[in-house]
């Protein structure tokens, strides 16, 4: 009875089963869109008839005559032109039947091959095939330049009549130029020579058609291997083969390689369905790994140098990967250009060496292979490495290289104490570091940072302000932060804004309104520009006009209203006597003359009735003091002297004599100020009449209008118009004086009116835009300006008020010397973080030596030194750890002579003849693995020399991932157990 399979067992079965159903689906898309079999595909259908400059006919040559001289004597051949007659045009007719078609062989020269191309046509063409030749093996690593050896000639089925030429063998050729001679050479390639695949996929495809492989014999001919092809299409009537038909073209087989190459069927059973990376990344995908090495760990407290294996140098992030790779993790390693990719992966390769793994190095690209090449050679690595890619895969390069290997003699793997002194130096080094890296209290600065940051100030000649390193002594690492972050904000936007202080809207402090608010406020702010310019003008006109030097502000504009208000009021015909009491030399001599005159006039005014007119010029001052002591003492009224004062008084008077004492007194008193008020006058008599003229009458003068007229000139003169009085004159005569005042007036009462408006819609700070609390003290012009400007400048508010914004929040922390030097212009925006980091700096600095003292006393030289000591350490370090690698190396490499090793040497001893790179690798890869474990190929070469199910490798490593589709990748990793890409951010 048969063995019972549980539930479980076969539900897990049926689950694998589905799996690998899935994945051979998504093989088979792959092949699919690795494919090419169309007429497009030169390997396919060759035009040869048509004027290619990428192809070269040969004409009159043998197939078997040119394939001996090329493949089995390793001849150099040369071309020659057509001959002066010309060589006749080869026919390309069909026969009726199957058959081989020859053509006349016509060799001159043994070693030449004869073109239908003029010389300087041939050198051009020549020259050409080279050059596309050498730029596809630079760039694609492979050589797509062959000579085709008889071609095919089919029809897609039996009624078409377009012909089709597919060529038959392909023999990897060289074409090499002589400089000198200016002439090309040429040679086979040691290489494999290939049937034509793509032609054998659509044989057998398309009609059923099995084309046979070459023959793996040493001593077959091209004609030989014709007529197998003729008798495998001899049911196709129509249907021949050109035998000595022979071109010299580009050929690109490769993909059909990769194509059989993710065939299950050329896999070993369920290899290539059940292999666990591909199952994971087509269908399965992976699990989720936590890091090896967080990022954050300090690797110098885990790792110990001794046990690091690296052959060039590496950083922390490098050092990651390497580890995580030696762990056995999967990797996809991601970098810029320049970030030392090819050194991570070059210390990859070496350290997977060290450990005995076997690599698979690939790169779609020679030069990506060549510099992880470069610096395995460089590092003494050679002897590990096997290139097969583009012209490395020479056969007998490869033999030469194991062959090299297998002579190299074993390394001494002597203890070295580099690692002990490694480590010493390193933690000296780390504790420095520690001390130069640990923060500064709570300013999130570090000395090397703060030193960092001195040095480059003192490099530009700059040292912050004193006051300024004062203050950043309190600020936290929040602070500066917060601070720094705020200065940039502002210096950002002055530099695109300008300085705040000269913004077209600096002062405007409310930065809260909306386009809609300054729409509304246009028309208002342009009125107020418009009548204060307005103003402004008439009011410089008239100032200019009057001889007045002085700024059109409010202040001014009432001035001109006063003089206005003076002119209307002086007297009418009364010019020619302001003219003359403004000639005089004292105008307040001339006020004051004039109102003693005005009183004295009143006096005797009051007076008039009471007195004679003789008694205002009598002698009465001695009569008072009997008068004053009858007032005072009534008993003194029956004195002599009491009773003579009163027939005095009486004599004087036109009225009769007051009885009371009192009563005689006051009018005594009235009468003796008339008389001074007099005599004064009389002192002023000659001045006045000298410049009042015919205006001057003595006591019958109109003092009265002389005052008003005095007090009016003397005022204009206060007002600045003295010198030019005669245009104000003018102006009184004219009697437009008072209309002058009334329009001034009304206007600067308006513009009061509007500015203050504006103030309160803007909030302005006047003082800062004008310069002056005082409104009365603006200058009319300066508001027209800024008016104007706000009005026309809608668009730059908003910028406005986002400098302001940032300026205020900067101000409300500090420092205020950063704020107001970026707002005044005088510190440049792209200095301010400058500014601010160095004072900050310095400020630590200043605090770390306080509380480290020793710090200060930092001794460069001796760090360096030791800097220098820990580099040539770990220089030495990994010499002893490629001496390690090269000693296991050397231990595991086979020595015999028996089964693989046999092939193997067989090869080496060989001159000539050797076997196929393919068939060898077939034959003893696994020997090959262990005296070459790296293996340097692309995903061409391994398709085409590492026959599936014959290595395997522990790692596999994908340089430039970037640049392979995914399809060349799956049978890379079908090779391998694990697999690490390395790529950019594409």
């Amino acid at each position: 009875m048969g063995e019972v399979t549980s539930l479980k067992m076969a539900r897990k079965q049926n689950a694998n089963d589905t799996i690998e159903s899935h994945v051979e689906r998504l093989l088979a898309e792959a092949r699919l869109k690795l494919i090419e079999t169309g007429t497009r595909n030169r390997l396919v259908h060759t035009p040869r008839g048509a004027k290619r400059t990428r192809c070269l006919p040969i004409v009159g040559a043998s197939a078997d005559c040119v394939f001996s001289n090329l493949v089995r004597d390793s001849k150099l051949v040369r071309f020659l032109p057509a001959d002066d007659a010309g060589e006749p045009r080869r026919e390309a007719m069909a026969p009726r039947i199957p058959r081989l078609v020859p053509t006349k062989q016509n060799f001159e020269k043994r070693n030449s091959l004869r073109t239908a191309l003029a010389p300087d046509l041939l050198h051009k063409r020549l020259l050409t095939i080279h050059r596309d030749a050498k730029t596809a093996e630079e760039e694609r690593g492979v050589n797509i330049l062959f000579l085709a050896l008889g071609f095919l000639r089919w029809y897609e089925h039996e009624k078409s009549d377009v012909l089709r030429e597919a060529p038959l063998v392909l023999v990897p050729v060289t074409l090499a130029r002589d400089a000198k001679c200016s002439t090309f050479e040429l040679t086979f390639r040691d290489d494999d020579i290939a049937p034509n695949q793509a032609l054998q996929e659509r044989m057998r495809g398309d009609f059923g058609i099995a084309l046979p492989d070459l023959p793996e014999t040493d001593d077959w001919l091209p004609s030989a291997y014709f007529a197998t092809i003729a008798n495998a299409v001899a049911a196709k009537r129509r249907w021949s083969i050109d035998a000595d038909g022979i071109e010299l073209g580009f050929y690109s087989f490769s993909k059909l390689l990769m194509v059989r190459d993710l065939d299950p069927v050329n896999w070993p059973p369920h290899a290539l369905v059940s292999h666990p990376l591909l199952r994971g990344l087509l269908c399965e995908g992976f699990g989720n790994e936590p890091a090896l090495i967080p990022e954050s760990a300090k690797l110098d407290e885990i790792l110990n140098p001794a046990d690091l294996v690296h052959v060039v140098d590496a950083d922390s992030s490098q050092t990651r990967v390497i580890e995580s790779v030696r762990a056995g993790r999967n990797l996809v390693v991601q970098g810029p250009p320049g970030t030392g990719k090819s050194q991570t992966i070059t210390n990859i390769i070496a350290a997977a060496a060290h450990s005995g793994l076997s690599v698979l190095f690939v790169a779609e690209k020679m030069a990506a292979l060549n510099v992880v090449h470069d610096r395995l050679r460089k590092a003494g690595l050679e002897d590990i490495c096997l290139e097969l890619h583009s012209h490395t895969a020479s056969k007998r390069l490869v033999a030469d290289g194991l062959d090299q290997t297998l002579q190299s003699a074993a390394d001494s793997n002597k203890p070295d104490e580099a690692a002990a002194q490694l480590v010493a130096a390193r933690d000296r080094l780390n504790h420095v570091a520690e001390r130069l890296h640990a923060p500064i209290g709570k300013t999130a600065m570090t000395p090397y940072q703060a030193l960092s940051v001195q040095i480059a100030a003192a490099g530009r000649h700059f040292a912050p302000d004193m006051r300024l390193v004062e203050e950043a002594m309190e600020w936290t690492g929040e602070a500066y932060a917060e601070r720094n972050r705020r200065i940039q904000r502002l210096a950002g936007l002055t530099a695109h804004a300008g300085p705040r202080n000269k913004h077209v809207y600096f002062g405007v402090r409310r930065i809260g309104l909306q386009p809609t608010d300054l729409q509304r406020l246009a028309p208002q702010l342009q009125k107020l520009a418009d009548e204060a310019a307005e103003l402004s003008a008439c009011a410089t006109e008239i100032e200019t006009y009057f001889g007045l030097r002085q700024a059109p502000t409010f202040t001014a504009i009432r001035g001109l209203i006063e003089i206005f208000r003076l002119a209307s009021r002086l007297p009418s015909g009364s010019e020619a006597l302001a003219t003359a009491l403004a000639a005089s030399p004292s105008l307040q001599r001339f006020a004051d003359a004039a109102a003693l005159g005005v009183r004295w006039r009143e006096q005797q005014a009051l007076h008039r009735h009471t007195f004679q007119p003789a008694a205002w010029r009598a002698p009465v001052a001695r009569i008072r003091p009997p008068l004053v002591k009858g007032a005072a003492f009534w008993p003194s009224r029956f004195s002599k002297g009491y009773r003579d004062a009163g027939r005095l008084m009486a004599s004087l008077l036109s009225a009769p004599l007051p009885s009371r004492p009192s009563e005689r007194l006051a009018l005594l008193d009235a009468l003796l100020a008339s008389q001074s008020l007099s005599g004064k006058l009389a002192a002023e008599a000659a001045f006045m009449a000298h410049f009042l003229g015919d205006a001057w009458r003595g006591a019958k003068t109109d003092f009265r209008l002389i005052h008003s007229i005095a007090k009016i000139v003397e005022q204009l003169a206060a007002l600045g118009i003295r010198s030019n009085l005669d245009r104000v004159l003018d102006l009184a005569r004219d009697g437009a004086a008072a209309s002058y005042a009334n329009d001034f007036e009304f206007h600067h009462d308006a513009l009061i009116v509007a500015f203050d408006d504006v103030v309160q819609a803007l909030d302005l700070d006047v003082a800062a835009i004008f310069g002056t609390n005082i409104i009365s003290a603006i200058r009319l012009d300066l508001v027209a300006e800024r008016a104007a400007e706000w009005a026309s400048n809608p668009a730059q508010f908003e910028e406005w008020a986002r400098l302001a914004k940032a300026d205020r929040q900067l101000r409300e922390i500090g420092p205020m010397s950063i704020a107001n030097g970026l707002a005044s212009g005088q510190i440049d925006p792209g200095r301010a973080r400058i500014e601010l980091e160095t004072a900050f700096a310095e400020a630590c600095w200043k605090q770390a030596i306080a509380a480290d003292p020793d710090l200060a006393a930092f001794d460069g030289a001796q760090h360096e030194a030791l800097s220098a000591r820990f580099v040539a350490l770990e220089a030495r370090q990994r010499a002893a750890v490629v001496d390690s690698i090269r000693a296991r190396h050397q231990a595991a490499i086979p020595r015999g002579a028996l089964g693989a090793m046999g092939v193997i040497r067989g090869e080496i001893g060989r001159k000539r003849n050797h076997m196929p790179l393919r068939k060898l690798v077939k034959a003893a890869g696994d020997q090959i693995q262990k005296i070459k474990p790296v293996f340097l190929m692309s995903p061409i070469s391994v398709a085409q020399f590492l026959p599936p199910g014959s290595v395997s490798f522990d790692l596999l490593v994908i340089d430039e991932a970037s640049q392979m589709r995914p399809g060349d990748a799956l049978g890379l990793i079908a090779r391998c157990r694990q697999i690490v890409v390395v790529a950019d951010k594409k």
